[in-house]
């Protein structure tokens, strides 16, 4: 019974992960990196800067996020490598996600859209 009810727990887990969406945005941030990762599960990290000072004391640099990016998601992969390292500034669409599997995304941050600045 014991064995069942953790088998059942899992696959509702499974069957959720990735589903449910605990938050949305919109950043204006400059794309400085995207890089393919992963041993076992290839998925997508991307590099963003906000282009400010941290403002921490102390701290020099500037604040910067990894997002994550469907690997399924072939156009906005191709769209994000033509924009990294341009420096031009760009809008992010942005899901904040809860249950996030290794397989799916290297982040529960996930870009859903980017949209350059001209």
């Amino acid at each position: 019974m014991r064995k069942e009810i953790l088998v059942l727990i899992l696959v509702l887990l499974l069957s959720i992960s990735g589903c449910i969406v605990k938050g949305e945005g919109v950043s204006k941030d400059t794309i400085y990196g995207i890089e393919e990762d992963g041993i076992v599960w290839k998925t997508w990290s991307v590099w963003l800067t906000n282009d400010h000072p941290s403002g921490k004391p102390g701290e020099s640099g500037y604040y910067s996020a990894i997002y994550s990016v469907s690997k399924d998601n072939k156009e906005l992969v191709k769209k994000i490598q033509e924009l990294a390292g341009t420096n031009k500034t760009v809008m992010v669409y942005y899901e904040n996600h809860m249950f996030v599997l290794p397989w799916e995304y290297s982040s529960d941050v996930v870009i859903r859209d980017i949209k350059p600045m001209d």
